[in-house]
């Protein structure tokens, strides 16, 4: 569930999720980094993606190429799906497995 709606995880959106799990684990990326608005702030609308993408492009930051991988999937997905993503980030980073997030959400 996201904001009120019960959202089945498709693969994309597990590896997806686990990118962004991998992502904070670089140092200084502990409250998102460079994504932080993004990720952290689940500012998940296009603008924001698309923004993020451009300066991950042109900036070239440590792991800007993951930044790009995780920016383009998160476009390619329906707003309840990003928002899905974004908001379960911290559950995995807690150490919960999907089964438990989504028992939890239920």
């Amino acid at each position: 569930m996201t904001f009120g709606k019960r959202i089945e995880p498709t693969e994309d959106m597990r590896k997806l999720l686990s990118l962004c799990v991998g992502w904070y684990g670089y140092s200084g990326n502990e409250c998102g980094g460079e994504l932080h608005v993004v990720l952290d702030d689940d500012n998940t609308d296009d603008y924001w993606l698309n923004e993020y993408l451009d300066e991950a492009k042109t900036k070239q930051y440590d792991n800007h190429e993951l930044a790009e991988i995780i920016l383009l999937g998160l476009i390619k997905l329906s707003q309840d799906q990003r928002n899905w993503v974004t908001y379960n980030i911290y559950n995995m980073i807690a150490g919960k497995g999907e089964r438990e997030i989504l028992e939890e959400l239920e």
